[in-house]
């Protein structure tokens, strides 16, 4: 009798195409700007390799420090936004695939593509994509548009490893540092307290 380790079953020995790959981010986001719910959203990520998720701004001198590891992370991320802000009017621009044995594959679903100064992906299959969205805060109704980068990387399985988050837009537009005005306003005179 032969015995396999569980390793040999860990991932196919085909890369994804880029095709799969395509329909894959194209699936998320539209999962995504569906306003589902973060358990169907989570379907969309791998569950045999580490998940990492990142939102900040373009400019920030630490994003890592925003990097969050785990499906836990992923739920909560989705759970957050779904909880304070309303998406609308959202728009992907550009796609890029980009597989390990291609530097890169892809096309843009517009004649825009995404800068790649600052967003690269590792030795897995990758997809980044400009797109962007709408938010609107679900307590005060103020609404703000946010343009931005996202990579996505992908196990063999084509389920998402990485999901980072770029805000292209200025940083004050990143739904994770928004600030709502009618909020921050003080709700009592100054120099008058309440007893």
């Amino acid at each position: 009798m032969t015995f396999v380790s569980y390793d040999s079953y860990a991932s196919p020995t085909i890369q994804p195409s880029p095709e799969s790959l395509r329909i894959a981010a194209n699936a998320l986001f539209s999962d995504i700007f569906s306003n589902n719910p973060s358990s169907a959203l989570l379907t969309h990520f791998s569950r045999s390799h580490p998940v990492t998720i990142q939102h900040a701004p373009a400019g920030d001198p630490y994003p890592q420090s925003s990097r969050l590891i785990g499906l836990n992370a992923v739920r909560s991320y989705f759970d957050l936004l779904s909880t304070h802000w309303h998406r609308a009017e959202t728009k992907i621009h550009s796609i890029q695939i980009t597989t390990p044995t291609s530097s890169s594959t892809g096309s843009s679903t517009t004649a825009s593509s995404p800068s790649s100064s600052s967003t690269s992906c590792s030795n897995s299959p990758c997809v980044i994509l400009t797109a962007s969205v709408q938010w609107t805060w679900k307590c005060s109704g103020n609404s703000w548009r946010e343009d931005f980068t996202c990579v996505l990387e992908y196990d063999d399985f084509v389920k998402v490893t990485s999901f980072v988050v770029r805000t292209d837009s200025l940083p004050e537009t990143c739904v994770l540092r928004a600030r709502d005005p009618v909020l921050e306003k003080p709700s009592v005179p100054v120099g008058r307290l309440m007893v």
